[in-house]
């Protein structure tokens, strides 16, 4: 059985709370038995069969804006693809069945493009805002894709977090530096969360690195302040032995 995402806010949205229970439910149904492109042709028998509600074709007004009607007399819900898919393309294969329930139910125009709706309740258009790609030209939905960038640390946060795990700044440049050049990237991969990275490279022993003098001990003066709780007995020091002794 297919899986759907489902939108947690809905409870908080004016519109959902104004819904009578029998309204409710029968969004609930319709969203759960559409197709993957939001198309269903509704059986309102079996839908007041499965769910209870009487006379459930009644219930439609209210669901008014977000359910539309097409010239074959299905349903669609407006805002399905955009909600559960985001952008299409033709290159997903996954989209596939998508643009074929389209297709089939006279929603793709000559040029390829998703028609609005023949009663103007909405446009696809409008319930897609994202837009749909259908160039099948290779690398367009990547052009299209915009994606945030994530700003690196600066190497005087990655000097202080290596300080917070006991290791010296100069492991903090080492890091910082190895993956400046690697373009903040760890065996290829984009670094996601560099914090969560060193403390495994740490746990697996990889940190301090073995080379170019790395190797150094941090003295109880430069460690971090959470390992300076208990002070140092003096007794446990060679230049207390010499003090004794003169």
């Amino acid at each position: 059985m297919p899986k759907r995402f489902t939108e947690t806010l809905k409870w908080d949205d004016p519109w959902f709370r104004a819904l009578s229970p029998d309204a409710k439910l029968l969004w609930f149904w319709l969203v759960d038995k559409c197709d993957s492109a939001g198309i269903i042709e509704p059986d309102f028998s079996l839908c007041e069969f499965q769910t209870g509600i009487k006379k459930a074709s009644d219930k439609l007004p209210e669901l008014t804006n977000r359910i539309g009607t097409l010239e074959n007399g299905k349903m669609i819900v407006v805002k399905f693809i955009e909600f559960q898919q985001g952008k299409l393309s033709r290159e997903c294969k996954a989209h596939n069945p998508i643009f074929q329930s389209l297709e089939k139910n006279g929603m793709i125009d000559e040029n390829g493009e998703i028609k609005g709706y023949p009663k103007g309740i909405h446009t696809l258009s409008i319930g897609y805002p994202m837009g749909l790609s259908n160039s099948n030209s290779k690398g367009n939905s990547k052009s299209n894709t915009l994606k945030e960038k994530k700003e690196n640390p600066t190497i005087d946060e990655v000097r202080v977090f290596c300080k917070e795990l006991c290791m010296t700044e100069s492991v903090g440049d080492f890091c910082f530096w190895k993956w400046e050049g690697n373009g903040w990237t760890n065996s290829g991969k984009p670094i996601k969360d560099w914090k969560a990275t060193i403390r495994s490279w740490k746990a697996a022993g990889h940190l301090p690195p073995k080379q170019n003098g790395y190797t150094k001990t941090l003295s109880r003066d430069d460690r971090h302040p959470n390992e300076l709780k208990e002070q140092t007995d003096l007794s446990t020091l060679p230049v207390w032995d010499a003090m004794k002794d003169s």
